[in-house]
């Protein structure tokens, strides 16, 4: 019975580690990770713990050095997977396998932070969507990463660069404190903005048309866009 188990667990961390490496973390959508890895440590089976975590280590550096934007589904699996690492997923006390699950974590953090930068970016199939939409889903990141701070000033980061594309996204962004003074101050200023649909069409044409440019001002940060005020709110927060 054991080694029936061994070998269905071994098997499909032989999926994941395939899924990984064909499709990013795309590729682990249809595997139940969680009790992959419960089952692994309930069995001490660090040859495949280690196999397992390889393969995610792998996909981390591919992540943080891809030149496409990210999609909406890759940052919640990468958010589900940060939160397993670190949570019911990590190995026992004084477990061997410690030390490697620490950097596994660190690398899954790195791997978020960087999608939540390019997220969204002009030509994406999220940013076709509309900006509204593409920060209604970062709302869901943003629910689901709740008590990782630097995590959540990222999200919240990448919300305040959406909001300076379209001024329509504050809808959803109203009657909440958030943790990026910037987002704040620049939620506040647009308390009475109201959403048209005919301003809708021309902000979505124009960004369009300065895609390009909006790339460029996205990885300098939200100063180009609203100000240097911003940024320096933004900064002081970050740093506290």
């Amino acid at each position: 019975m054991a080694d029936r188990k061994r070998a269905e667990l071994a098997e499909q961390v032989e999926d994941a580690c395939e899924g990984l490496q064909e499709c990013g973390f795309m590729g682990l959508m249809e595997t139940p990770v969680l009790k992959v890895f419960t089952e692994l440590h309930k069995m001490n089976d660090t040859t495949q713990l280690g196999k397992l975590v390889g393969g995610l280590e792998e996909a981390c550096t591919r992540a943080i050095s891809a030149k496409t934007p990210p999609e909406f589904p890759e940052l919640m699996v990468l958010s589900q997977l940060l939160q397993d690492v670190e949570g019911p997923a990590a190995p026992p006390e004084e477990s061997p396998l410690e030390p490697d699950f620490k950097t596994l974590a660190a690398s899954l953090r790195l791997a978020l932070l960087t999608h939540l930068q390019h997220f969204a970016r002009p030509g994406s199939a999220e940013a076709k969507q509309g900006v509204p939409m593409a920060a209604g889903m970062l709302l869901l990141v943003h629910e689901k990463v709740a008590g990782d701070l630097l995590v959540t000033l990222a999200v919240e980061h990448a919300l305040l660069r959406l909001l300076f594309r379209s001024k329509d996204a504050v809808v959803l962004l109203r009657d909440r404190t958030w943790a990026l003074a910037a987002l704040n101050k620049q939620v506040e200023s647009l308390k009475d903005h109201q959403p048209e649909e005919a301003g809708e069409g021309e902000e979505a044409g124009a960004e369009e048309e300065d895609g390009e440019g909006d790339e460029d001002e996205d990885e300098e940060g939200p100063a180009e866009a609203g100000g240097d005020e911003e940024e320096g709110d933004e900064e002081e927060e970050e740093s506290g």
